[in-house]
């Protein structure tokens, strides 16, 4: 907001007033304005920007809402002669009074009104406005004081206000609505002569369709900031937007009022074409075609809206001579040599359990996410189960149940003569009727994968010479070229690391307990033949582990490390060799025998360890003997 005051206008004190009052007759004539507040919000404010209106007052179009006909006047151009309207401490309370004195621009025999708004230099926001009740005239050779109350500025009741461009404006009347593009009353300068809020173009500035310049600064309805009326006229100083009030295809609809084509032809679905003239809003569009001909989508409506679409997915079948497509009716997408292959019901198919799918109607059609491996073709491509090769890791099986392609009118796969891979990914992966073996791969397709299998028993990992290995559990593992393998897994160690000279792999790189090379005692368990006698139906046979020291002073604690049983075979712990006690894990005495009571078909060791300081380990391989002879266990004593 510019001031407005100067050549022409005096700020007076309080003793120049009294002056001019006395010396009236001498022929001095003014107006002044005394202007106070007893608010103090606007006794804050650091400036006061005077607006004076001059001439007579024209009266523009009116807001068809408004209840009072505008007046306007041309502002004054007439500058400040100090910096009288600044006040860096603020306003205040006591009068402030301007005088206004005939001058080129202020004419004798004109009209003048006035406006004034006090602001806050923070955010140059208004506080404050007054503004003339009605218009004054200068008396020669009177000088006359106006008091001039500011107010104010209330938003919810819009009394008045400045615009960006300058226009000082107010409310003719409480009972008027609030003002909108067209003021009740206004001061209007020059670069924005229609009070709208869009300045006149500046000399050489082309005001069409540029979004800041007004093209008619004398009608306050035609700027940039109208929509388009659908008339000849330029109402949004965009001369392209005109073109929109023509009616090109003479079907009686111009683009502006809804017709979304205007001129030519369009293609449709089936490649036909379609004239411009039978495409505007209000007709009827029951062609199956993928044209909008009733304009509807723009309009939030959807095309081809004569054709039932029973399960309101949004899409529909199109059938033209033996050709087919597909529409969305949202957006007019077209979908040609597809189709909505599934209107009501339910799809049914089956997940690779083998339990059924249920799809509704309205969850197929194009575009549609399609479930692998549920044999619905979702998607209606008659590709069943979309997603990649039926066969990728080529081992002969597909990776879904139902594998074969979709025969149309059906929704759902053709079933295969092979049950489903269950896992695409890999070769060795595939559900043939083969026992499980440890190579990590679930190949029974049973979901069971055989990691477990060798899980039984106990392990030393090797180690190099010098290191320290803890027991551990056999697991699987899988070799590069998928066949079985075994690893030690020690993870979660199942007791404290054990000596090297217990832990050194066999010759043959096997893991230590496999070793048959006599560095562990092996015991031979002889089980009785059919011809045996009574006495030689054994197991249970029984050995006696390392004696307790004398240096302990007591009794010695023995205990079986890991299970009692692996791979068939069952041990125990008793007192003595001949004991007919059932055995146990661990066993406190003065002398402690391991029992045989099941024997298993392959060598096995066991480990048992003699509390201690140190503890005491000692290995022994358990060996099913070839000969079927009556004779006691026999055991070999390691190497030493």
């Amino acid at each position: 907001m510019g001031t407005s005051f100067g050549r022409g206008a005096a700020r007076l004190g309080l003793g120049l007033l009294a002056a001019l009052l006395g010396v009236a007759c001498t022929g001095d004539t003014a107006i002044v304005l005394s202007i106070r507040t007893s608010d103090g919000t606007i006794a804050n404010a650091t400036r006061l920007d005077v607006f004076v209106g001059v001439g007579g007052a024209v009266t523009p179009d009116p807001d068809p809402a408004s209840v009072v006909v505008p007046a306007w006047w041309r502002r004054a151009a007439v500058a400040p002669t100090d910096d009288g309207l600044v006040f860096p401490t603020g306003l205040g309370t006591a009068p402030f009074d301007l005088a206004l004195s005939p001058s080129s621009d202020l004419a004798l025999g004109d009209e003048i009104v006035f406006a004034v708004a006090a602001t806050a230099s923070d955010a140059r926001s208004l506080v404050g406005f007054a503004h003339a009740d009605a218009p004054l005239h200068f008396v020669d050779g009177q000088i006359r004081v106006v008091p001039v109350e500011l107010v104010v500025v209330d938003d919810s009741a819009a009394a008045g206000g400045v615009t960006d461009t300058g226009c000082a404006w107010w409310r003719a009347d409480p009972s008027d609505p609030v003002p909108g593009r067209v003021r009740d009353r206004a001061i209007v300068p020059s670069a924005d002569a229609d009070c709208d809020e869009f300045p006149a173009p500046a000399p050489g500035q082309v005001a069409d369709c540029d979004p800041t310049v007004d093209c008619n600064d004398r009608d306050p309805n035609i700027n940039p900031g109208r929509d388009p009326d659908c008339s000849d006229v330029d109402v949004d100083c965009c001369l392209a937007d005109v073109g929109d009030a023509t009616d090109a295809d003479h079907d009686g609809v111009k683009i502006c009022a809804g017709d979304c084509v205007d001129s030519g032809q369009v293609l449709d679905v089936f490649g036909a074409m379609v004239d411009a003239g039978a495409i505007r809003p209000g007709l009827a569009d029951t062609s199956c075609d993928g044209v909008d001909q009733a304009c509807a989508i723009d309009a939030g409506g959807k095309c081809d809206s004569g054709v039932p679409d029973v399960d309101g997915d949004h899409y529909i079948s199109c059938v033209r001579g033996g050709q087919i497509a597909a529409v969305r009716t949202t957006d007019c997408a077209w979908f040609p040599r597809q189709r909505d292959c599934l209107e009501q019901g339910d799809a049914i198919g089956v997940n690779p359990a083998g339990d059924p799918v249920v799809v509704a109607a309205a969850d197929v059609h194009p575009t549609a996410d399609d479930v692998e491996c549920d044999g619905i073709d979702q998607d209606c491509t008659d590709a069943c189960d979309d997603g990649g090769p039926d066969d990728a890791d080529g081992d002969g099986f597909p990776r879904c149940r139902d594998a074969g392609d979709v025969a149309r009118p059906a929704v759902t796969c053709r079933r295969v003569n092979v049950n489903a891979d269950c896992d695409d990914g890999s070769f060795f992966g595939r559900p043939i009727p083969e026992n499980e073996r440890c190579d990590g791969f679930d190949s029974l397709c049973d979901s069971m994968p055989d990691t477990t299998v060798a899980s039984a028993g106990l392990c030393l990992p090797t180690t190099m010479p010098g290191e320290l290995c803890a027991l551990g559990r056999p697991a699987c593992a899988e070799r590069f070229d998928g066949q079985a393998a075994f690893r030690c897994d020690v993870s979660t160690p199942l007791s404290a690391p054990f000596p090297d000279a217990l832990c050194r792999g066999c010759a043959t790189g096997d893991g230590p307990l496999s070793c048959g090379d006599g560095r562990f005692q092996t015991c031979h368990v002889r089980t009785g033949g059919p011809a045996e006698t009574a006495a030689c139906d054994l197991p249970p046979q029984a050995t006696l582990l390392s004696a307790c020291p004398a240096s302990v002073g007591g009794p010695c604690t023995w205990a079986v490390v890991g299970s009692t049983t692996a791979n068939g075979w069952r041990v125990g712990l008793v007192i003595s060799a001949t004991s007919s006690s059932g055995g146990a894990p661990m066993l406190t005495g003065t002398t402690a025998a391991v029992r045989v009571f099941d024997v298993g078909p392959q060598p096995q060791a066991f480990i048992f360890k003699r509390q201690g300081t140190p503890d005491v380990y000692e290995i022994i391989r358990f060996d099913r003997a070839i000969p079927a002879t009556c004779s006691p266990m026999l055991c070999d004593l390691p190497m030493q």
